[in-house]
């Protein structure tokens, strides 16, 4: 998965922020893992699981609303990690979050403009119309990247 030209290339497909949901299922529909079709508001959720964003390798889930998407967020997923040391003893879910940021923000960082760093847990990136807000939970035990097209200025 990967941000090229104002679009998020999923299994080699173009998504735009404002597609259909029903659009995306269609388009989509042989990798999605789960799916919650949009309510009377059109608020409405697909997810896909095992992808890899920019080194982070997790859970992808893009968020309708009025029956268009306007979010993608990422987020770990751990199986698809090898943490253990030569002991096989795993790291504290803490000490293995900050080591997946770390990871993955130093791949951003090559490839997105930093746009703002409010502390060591956000982080605010830009390319094209595309913003990527990076955070960390305030325990350390969860780590996250949304994506959504940015506002005009």
């Amino acid at each position: 998965m990967i941000i090229e030209n104002d679009k998020t290339i999923i299994e080699g497909r173009e998504v735009t922020f404002n597609s259909s949901y029903a659009d995306v299922y269609d388009d989509l529909k042989d990798y999605i893992y789960s799916s919650v079709v949009p309510d009377t508001n059109g608020n409405g959720h697909i997810t896909f699981k095992h992808q890899e964003f920019y080194g982070l390798k997790g859970t992808c889930t893009m968020y309708f609303q009025k029956g268009l998407l306007v979010k993608i967020s990422i987020e770990p997923d751990w199986s698809m990690y090898s943490l253990s040391d030569e002991n096989g003893n795993l790291p504290p879910i803490d000490v293995a979050t900050l080591r997946i940021k770390k990871e993955n923000e130093a791949i951003l960082n090559s490839y997105f403009e930093v746009v703002e760093k409010s502390s060591y847990k956000k982080t605010t990136y830009r390319k094209d119309n595309i913003i990527l807000f990076t955070s960390l939970s305030s325990g350390g035990e969860l780590y996250s990247v949304a994506i959504q097209k940015a506002a005009i200025q």
